[in-house]
């Protein structure tokens, strides 16, 4: 991410150097035009690219060695814990038994 963030910066910083060149160098009726769509370019992208490089900085800075402390485990371990028995795993219940029992119309007696 901070790579990204780097590109970002970069590509901000070539658009708003084309940006100045082109307010001095480009003929006068298109140069406010081309630079003011440069700086339209630019500043979004410096802007992402360097919020990118903060926000990778404070992710790294939180994640220091030391600053988390994992928490330990209480109980036994895994290998103290006695094996699964998978012998008998019970079968799901059958979609349309469920809705046959709900379904079921009660016979009547009176014949």
């Amino acid at each position: 991410m901070a790579e990204k963030g780097l590109r970002y910066s970069f590509i901000g910083a070539g658009f708003l150097l084309i940006a100045i060149i082109m307010l001095f160098a480009a003929p006068a009726p298109a140069s406010w035009q081309l630079g003011f769509a440069m700086l339209c370019a630019a500043f979004p992208l410096l802007g992402s690219g360097v919020a990118k490089m903060l926000y990778v900085r404070r992710y790294e800075q939180r994640l220091a060695p030391g600053s988390v402390e994992t928490p330990k485990l209480a109980g036994q371990s895994v290998t103290q814990l006695p094996p699964r028995n998978t012998s008998e795993i019970a079968q799901p219940a059958s979609i349309t038994e469920a809705t046959t029992k709900a379904l079921k119309v009660p016979a009547d007696d009176e014949n």
